[in-house]
């Protein structure tokens, strides 16, 4: 009697071990698919993000170049501010190329 049973649920096992294998391929390759397509975006980010780093370095580097510009010419200005006032003869390349220039 129970041999009359054990042969269909063989099957039904037999069967259910199937599906669910053929569920577990199907599975696999759609995570597969994602995977590829998470790659091919994480290497597309990656490549967006060492150009944002490169546009910062060299915006890093011209407002280094700017601040020390700006430093020299304030240098520049303290220097010409500290001769206000002062009558200091020209060295006389200067005051022959002046005279040149404005006879």
């Amino acid at each position: 009697m129970i041999s009359r049973f054990i042969t269909p649920i063989l099957a039904l096992v037999a069967a259910a071990g199937v599906i669910f294998g053929a569920w577990q391929m199907r599975r696999a390759s759609d995570l597969s698919q994602e995977l590829t397509t998470t790659q091919a975006e994480l290497a597309a980010q990656k490549a967006v993000a060492e150009q944002h780093a490169e546009a910062a370095r060299v915006h890093r580097a011209h407002l280094e170049r700017v601040e020390r510009e700006n430093a020299e010419w304030e240098l520049i200005e303290r220097e010409l501010r500290g001769l206000e006032g002062r009558d200091v003869p020209l060295p006389d390349a200067l005051r022959d190329a002046a005279s040149r220039l404005w006879p």
